[in-house]
């Protein structure tokens, strides 16, 4: 069981409430649906303070999935998408995303943005960058998402081909 002290770091969002004290130690309390759940890891740094009203925040994701075709299949923590992107700010992010088949074939990315979130609209600012690691299938891909105002991470594997997908999404939020 998770142990939590004062001075661990909690971080609240719309209708969340997250709090850890480790890569291994985190619970989530939906205040919506008054539901408290053990999801991880995650990490957070503390809030950084720049000046008299600057500030920013670190946050770390990891996110899996599997694949046994080639449809967009979303990664997500323990069955959800919890990367919350508050209003009126702009989120810089670099994700990781490997995948590895049962038949040991491999695949490694990298994909770098900068997405604004203004008046509850998401919008991503300048280029979206893929680098290609490496991959075994030139099928398979990764791709990311902002048409439903969350940032979602989602992988195209193969036909009949069972993939397991990995994917650490490191986000700045100024």
């Amino acid at each position: 069981m998770a142990k939590f002290k004062s001075g661990d770091l909690v971080l609240k969002t719309n209708q969340k409430i997250i709090l850890g004290n480790s890569d291994e130690n985190y619970l989530i309390y939906d205040e919506k649906s008054n539901t408290l759940k053990i999801v991880g890891p995650i990490t957070f740094s503390d809030n950084l303070t720049q000046g008299n009203n600057s500030h920013c925040c670190s946050i770390t994701y990891l996110l899996y999935n599997t694949t046994i075709n080639n449809e967009e299949t979303e990664l997500l923590i323990n069955g959800i998408n919890i990367i919350d992107m508050p209003d009126d700010v702009m989120h810089v992010f670099s994700i990781i995303v490997t995948g590895r088949s049962t038949a040991n074939e491999k695949a490694a990315f990298e994909m770098k943005g900068i997405v604004d979130k203004s008046d509850g609209k998401m919008n991503v600012i300048g280029n979206l960058i893929k680098d290609v690691i490496y991959r075994d299938i030139e099928l398979w891909d990764v791709v990311i998402d902002v048409s439903k105002d969350r940032l979602a991470v989602k992988v195209i594997g193969e036909e009949r081909k069972t993939i397991k997908w990995t994917a650490k999404v490191e986000i700045i939020q100024m």
